[in-house]
């Protein structure tokens, strides 16, 4: 709500919200997996809307900025090497926020007891989960703040001889907005995993939490098998 003050008159207007689809974040990583399951990425991020107010305003400063995204890497992979990052343009209010990045992370694939790995199919695993759903149950709406997306695709390449297992599951949004998918699949090469998060609403309601839990904590996951 905001209070417009005018000649002689002073009226309580509702500021306008942008559709989800002008709040929008995309991910994109292609990650070359090595036999021990460290690897390397290639990121790239696309952030337009009112999210972008809040990176340009942390990352304002050039000379912090590797210092700070470095950051933002270590706290998802523990001892990410941040090898190279570019914001160029990024004080261009009229523009998206475009990152390009490289990192190498020494464990970004788990190996089973039958040698396969356990790889990722979200940069954001644990984020979604402790920021959106710490709680199974709620009393009260939680408040998501402004319509928004975030999509991301990865993009695997793996280790000579090994072969991607196709697993899929749904994760039904349909609380909230359009279903959210998350595929691995073994008939192309580099192997993919792509998955989309669309909030079309502000706020969600207590009834909606049980359908909204596990679509943020259930991360479907790419499955590679040493031949």
């Amino acid at each position: 709500m905001v209070l417009r003050v005018g000649w002689g008159k002073t009226t309580l207007a509702r500021t306008p919200v942008l559709p989800a689809s002008a709040n929008r974040a995309v991910r994109v990583w292609k990650v070359a997996l090595a036999a021990d399951g460290s690897a390397r990425v290639d990121e790239t991020v696309t952030v337009k809307g009112q999210a972008a107010q809040e990176w340009r305003a942390h990352y304002q400063t050039p000379g912090e900025r590797r210092e700070r995204y470095a950051k933002v890497w270590n706290s998802r992979h523990t001892g990410a090497q941040l090898e190279a990052v570019d914001m160029a343009g990024v004080e261009d209010r009229n523009q998206p926020v475009v990152v390009r990045a490289r990192a190498l992370v020494p464990h970004m694939a788990e190996r089973s007891q039958r040698g396969e790995f356990h790889l990722p199919s979200s940069s954001r695993e644990t984020d979604l989960t402790q920021t959106y759903a710490r709680l199974g149950t709620r009393r009260w709406p939680l408040v998501l703040g402004f319509p928004w997306q975030h999509e991301e695709e990865l993009e695997y390449r793996l280790p000579d001889g090994s072969a991607c297992c196709a697993r899929r599951r749904r994760a039904n949004c349909s609380a909230l907005s359009r279903a959210s998918t998350s595929t691995c699949p073994s008939t192309v090469a580099p192997s993919r995993c792509a998955r989309g998060s669309p909030w079309n609403e502000i706020g969600l309601q207590p009834a909606n939490m049980e359908s909204f839990v596990p679509s943020c904590a259930t991360s479907t996951s790419c499955w590679a098998s040493r031949s």
